[in-house]
């Protein structure tokens, strides 16, 4: 065999040898991989951060919209039309027809809620470290009323 060290050609390691024999198919997807593709994506738009924000944002505008709305409309109407409906709705006063322009207040707690639970479904780890604090969830707090504390 040559020295080859010294030469612009040295090859530092060998060429792979080919594989001997067919390469094994892989089997066509079947519809569980996909479902449980869709789910995961599912739960993941779900506990995403970005979910999140844009929930808190609406439900800044929501607030603060429905605040400014009870000069006109009074404490209950307003409450009615913005925080406790899927969708708030705007008209002309004189028409008689309204549009939804904005998610209401149950829509955007929804959301927050559902983002909440798969937050923590897909975030918390359940260690044994961890789990020496359930011992204590049974407890009534020091300061809790007798009546509470005695269940």
């Amino acid at each position: 065999m040559k020295n080859l060290q010294g030469s612009p050609t040295a090859v530092a390691n060998p060429p792979r040898k080919p594989r001997a024999g067919p390469r094994p198919v892989e089997p066509a997807a079947p519809e569980t991989s996909r479902l449980n593709f869709a789910l995961s994506k599912l739960v993941g738009f779900f506990a995403s951060l970005r979910l999140t924000l844009v929930c808190l944002g609406l439900g800044l505008i929501l607030v603060f919209v429905g605040t400014l709305a009870q000069v006109d409309l009074g404490l209950f109407k307003a409450q009615n039309e913005f925080f406790r409906s899927y969708v708030v709705f705007w008209g002309p006063k004189t028409a008689s027809w309204e549009i939804p322009v904005f998610p209401g207040g149950y829509v955007v707690g929804g959301f927050l809620l559902l983002n909440l639970i798969a937050a923590h479904v897909t975030r918390f780890q359940f260690t044994r470290k961890k789990s020496r604090h359930l011992a204590y969830a049974r407890r009534p707090h020091p300061l809790a009323p007798r009546s509470i504390a005695d269940g």
